[in-house]
């Protein structure tokens, strides 16, 4: 299942298959040099430092956007598995196109959210079915 390896992977820290790392440790940001808006070459250092600095800070960021998003999944799909079936209420817009409301774990997510979930009450589509 899914849900377990998904478990096992972030137990052990393992950081395979898109999940990232509970501890997320990145290349250190180099000391800040000193910045002198007369002395070209040290606007030149200081320059270099913030782009290293933003790309650290951004990749940072990024890596515990998905981290989070991974933990609200498998709070979502811890708490579904505790029922034998789950119903996802929808929305629906002007032009009859349907939305889930649940916002982290729907069948229209990212591939985890997709492999965590399995419809309940599957129904084969038949010679007609694909023809909906």
């Amino acid at each position: 299942q899914i849900y377990d390896l998904v478990q096992k992977i972030r137990e052990d820290n393992l950081g395979l298959a898109g999940i990232v790392k509970q501890n997320i440790k990145l290349e250190p940001v180099p000391k800040r040099p000193e910045y002198d808006p007369d002395c070209e070459e040290k606007k030149q250092k200081y320059r270099r430092w913030m782009i290293i600095k933003d790309r650290v800070e951004r990749e940072y960021q990024t890596l515990r956007s998905k981290r989070d998003d991974t933990t609200l999944k498998m709070a979502c799909a811890t708490e579904a598995l505790k029922h034998d079936l789950i119903y996802f209420p929808h929305s629906l817009d002007f032009r009859g196109r349907t939305y889930p409301l649940p916002p982290h774990l729907n069948h229209l997510g990212n591939d985890l959210s997709r492999g965590l979930l399995s419809f309940g009450k599957g129904k084969p589509l038949g010679k007609r079915g694909i023809y909906w």
